[in-house]
């Protein structure tokens, strides 16, 4: 089990990267077997996602069904999540590549936008077993803005909106946390709290999707 975390921090603060570095090679290919290959990977993540949510409305224990160290909630969030993302970029008549490209970045620096409010170790901006000495996520989000301002972001309302939700929820949890969640666990339930913490996130990454001005590649 451990190991298997161990894997999956290490290869979370690599694949991405190597990932971008394709995709600026590759970008402007129309090459089938590049689409072929994009959309077999999405695939897996689809069918991964309804697999854990299947052990989800089984009530299966989650190391039970998944080996890793996590939880239902995680998994299940950013699997959508990037599905959502991946299609959203599509009908923006992005290439397969350059979706799946925005959609990895978005998911994985996701991860590390949410906590950031919270959760405060040095590893969250430091960490000596990355690539560049920093946390990866802060890099993806970085090549994330970069690629959306290459496109002619601009800030519009739906923007504006969604990074005030961000924004207060966040100021809210730094402030208190425990506060936070015990009321969403007295309105709404146990588990309330943990399904919707990452969904301010999620919904400004997304929201950012809207300001691209160029929409279509090449």
């Amino acid at each position: 089990m451990i190991s298997l975390m161990e894997d999956y921090f290490f290869l979370r603060q690599r694949i991405p990267f190597f990932i971008y570095l394709f995709y600026l090679k590759f970008q402007e290919s129309n090459d089938p077997k590049i689409k072929s290959v994009v959309k077999t990977v999405v695939a897996l993540v689809v069918l991964y996602t309804a697999y854990v949510v299947t052990g989800l409305i089984l009530k299966v224990p989650f190391q039970r069904w998944v080996p890793l160290n996590w939880e239902y909630q995680g998994l299940v969030t950013w699997g959508i999540f990037f599905s959502i993302y991946y299609l959203t970029c599509l009908r923006l008549h992005f290439n397969d590549l350059t979706a799946f490209t925005f959609a990895t970045l978005a998911t994985v620096g996701g991860g590390w936008l949410y906590e950031i409010c919270f959760f405060h170790p040095l590893k969250m901006w430091m960490n000596y077993n990355t690539i560049f000495f920093v946390n990866g996520q802060i890099l993806y989000l970085i090549l994330l803005g970069y690629e959306l301002r290459k496109r002619g972001f601009k800030i519009n309302r739906n923007i504006g909106l969604a990074f005030i939700v961000f924004l207060l929820f966040s100021v809210s949890l730094f402030s208190d946390f425990n506060n936070v969640a015990y009321q969403f666990k007295i309105r709404w339930g146990p588990y309330a709290f943990v399904w919707f913490c990452r969904v301010p996130a999620c919904n400004f990454l997304l929201s950012l999707i809207g300001g691209i001005k160029n929409k279509a590649d090449p």
